[in-house]
């Protein structure tokens, strides 16, 4: 419990413009860490960008990345048993995207998106519920080690960002993320297939309003069956497939007003902001608990648990 070493990085890049109208970037990065197994070697990530403006205010982008994520000294899961530290997680990045700028100040961008992870360390989840405060002694914590990791997806944005009062933006999206763990395909916990988020801000001198709405699928969860166990007469909980069932849909709606004042001793900003300003019930947990009917039978009750409501704040922000 007492890790000792070090972690070292070098990175460059450049941008080469090989005509009036494209340009590539490209990047190298290479990290190491010692702490105190000798048996890590470097890794080396390279990264290549291309651009090209095709006229009429048209890009297209096409970027390919390898990246590695190693473990921070201090994060060694000592809370879950662990003992050691794994090699740096890798994925491999593939984006291409195409982007629209008109002249009256709107932006249309469509990318789509392939994230191929590779040599992925152990991580814990809860099955049931994901805001214990302590989570390492709910029972329902399960340690998952995925061989590899897929995520994939489609966004299309709109956005109108001009001399206005009033900017706004549109996001859509579609994705699926996945985890292969003993050959069979697992959702991730936080797999929403489709996700939809837009704003507005006005600004007029001092003052600062927005206005940003959030909706996405459920997240995936794990069901549960009551199991019996006839040499010792008892029932026990069976966990089923794991992120196989869906909650609901999640949606949130929050609001910010903020004023600017300036003066001899700096700026000062105050602000008041609602978040879940509809006061949703957005499903985060479930509970299930084994009851009793009048007839003595033995049933598992399922109860979902939901987000914060909606949640006031004020604040005061000086910068000097």
């Amino acid at each position: 419990a007492r890790p000792d070493g070090n972690s070292y990085s070098l990175f460059l890049s450049d941008r080469w413009h090989f005509s009036p109208t494209a340009a590539l970037q490209w990047g190298l990065r290479w990290d190491k860490q010692t702490y105190t197994q000798t048996r890590f070697k470097g890794q080396l990530s390279p990264r290549l960008s291309l651009l090209k403006e095709l006229g009429m205010g048209l890009d297209l982008r096409l970027t390919w990345g390898r990246y590695h994520q190693s473990q921070p000294i201090q994060q060694l899961q000592v809370e879950d048993g662990l003992t050691e530290f794994f090699p740096a997680q890798r994925a491999v990045h593939w984006i291409a995207g195409v982007q629209y700028r008109s002249e009256a100040d709107y932006r249309f961008r469509a990318e789509a998106f392939v994230k191929d992870y590779s040599r992925l360390k152990p991580r814990f989840e809860n099955l049931f519920d994901a805001l214990a405060l302590i989570p390492e002694l709910e029972p329902d914590r399960v340690r998952l080690d995925p061989e590899s990791a897929l995520a994939k997806g489609l966004e299309l944005t709109v956005e109108y960002r001009g001399e206005r009062a009033i900017n706004w933006w549109m996001t859509w999206s579609w994705a699926q993320v996945s985890d292969t763990i003993n050959g069979r395909k697992q959702w991730r916990s936080w797999d929403q297939r489709h996700a939809f988020q837009g704003g507005m801000a006005w600004q007029h001198g001092p003052w600062e309003t927005g206005l940003a709405l959030s909706v996405h699928s459920g997240w995936p969860t794990t069901g549960m069956q009551l199991g019996y166990d006839v040499e010792e007469d008892e029932y026990f909980p069976l966990p089923g497939v794991r992120n196989a069932n869906r909650l609901g849909t999640f949606a949130t709606l929050d609001f910010r007003v903020s004023r600017r004042f300036t003066t001899r001793n700096g700026e000062v900003s105050a602000f008041f902001e609602v978040t879940n300003a509809s006061n949703r019930k957005n499903d985060c947990c479930v509970d299930y608990d084994t009851e009793e009917d009048e007839a003595g039978n033995v049933f598992l009750d399922r109860s979902v648990d939901h987000w914060l409501p909606l949640v006031p704040a004020i604040g005061v922000l000086w910068e000097f």
